[in-house]
């Protein structure tokens, strides 16, 4: 089995420093943010593999080494920066999705801050097309392997779980989600085409549940109501399986949700992070910066070409 990792990059990759981040103003000239950037062609239906096989890697490497959640991001975004690159459509997709194969210039972006911030989510996940952009901001926890529970279940961990999330929910709706990372054992081992090293390590009976599964997404809404306050009590259990009460959706299914309208609402300028706060800057003063972003801009494709694959999405898809 060949590890895509060891692949060399063929696009054009380019380095750039964005601006710094007022929760390190303490610090005597801060450290900026690195931010790497490429460009390719890339069509909507060779996205969700990726994504896809994503889930599966982070849940087989869970597995095997119980790696904590900032690793395990750290390493979603990474595999994701490279395997973007080399796009495969070919792939099957789940469930007999279809999605619009028309290839579209594509600006993917991967930024990483210096230091994370006290009140700063784990991953943001950023949307630019002819529409407009939209940001999933999300806090990632993990589901132990061994202990066969969520590492957060104390009731310090819930009080500090309840504060994220209610600041993220005030500061970006309902494209705010928690994240839970799954281990390979609870899935069904599914590769969804770019396999990896620690794939391979895995044994034991598979089960239903689809091994994208392995980053699961419950929306923040699901867990707290509108005064703020947990829903449920534990806040979040795991039924079997991988499946959680309340019900998660994979990060493909989040993507389908915002390019289809069903999730969130397009913002009428850049994702630049810049803009994006300046933009908010009178209603939510709260600095709120993720620790890890991943950029996909579409922006350069036409009104009328993009409008049409995005139709297309929603009658094969059934608008999901």
């Amino acid at each position: 089995m060949i590890d895509p990792r060891a692949r060399p990059c063929v696009t054009e990759v380019g380095i750039r420093v964005g601006a710094d981040s007022p929760v390190r103003a303490r610090s005597k000239g801060g450290r900026l943010p690195v931010v790497r950037n490429f460009t390719s062609k890339i069509s909507i239906a060779e996205l969700f593999p990726i994504f896809d096989s994503l889930g599966a890697h982070v849940a087989a490497k869970l597995e095997q080494f119980g790696t904590d959640e900032r690793t395990l991001t750290d390493d979603w975004c990474d595999m994701f920066y490279i395997w973007s690159q080399h796009p495969n459509a070919r792939l099957n997709l789940r469930g007999g999705r279809t999605f619009p194969h028309q290839s579209f210039p594509v600006l993917v972006s991967k930024t990483t801050q210096q230091e994370e911030a006290t009140v700063g989510a784990d991953l943001a996940i950023t949307i630019t097309t002819p529409e407009g952009t939209k940001r999933a901001l999300i806090q990632a926890k993990v589901l132990d392997p061994k202990d066969q529970r969520l590492r957060c279940d104390t009731a310090e961990g819930w009080d500090k779980l309840w504060s994220q999330l209610v600041l993220m929910q005030k500061r970006n709706g309902d494209l705010s989600f928690l994240l839970v990372y799954v281990p390979a054992s609870y899935l069904d081992g599914a590769e969804h085409g770019y396999a990896t090293w620690e794939q391979g390590l895995v044994s034991g009976k598979p089960t239903s549940t689809s091994s994208e599964f392995g980053a699961t997404l419950i929306p923040v809404g699901e867990l707290l109501d509108s005064s703020g306050n947990w829903r449920h009590q534990p806040p979040l259990g795991h039924t079997s399986d991988g499946r959680f009460s309340p019900r998660g959706i994979s990060v493909s299914d989040l993507l389908i949700d915002m390019l289809t309208c069903s999730r969130g609402v397009w913002r009428p300028y850049a994702a630049d992070d810049a803009v994006f706060q300046a933009n908010l800057r009178d209603h939510f003063p709260v600095h709120y910066r993720a620790y890890r972003e991943i950029g996909m801009s579409f922006a350069e494709a036409s009104a009328e070409t993009w409008g049409e694959a995005i139709a297309s999405m929603r009658r094969r898809n059934g608008n999901k």
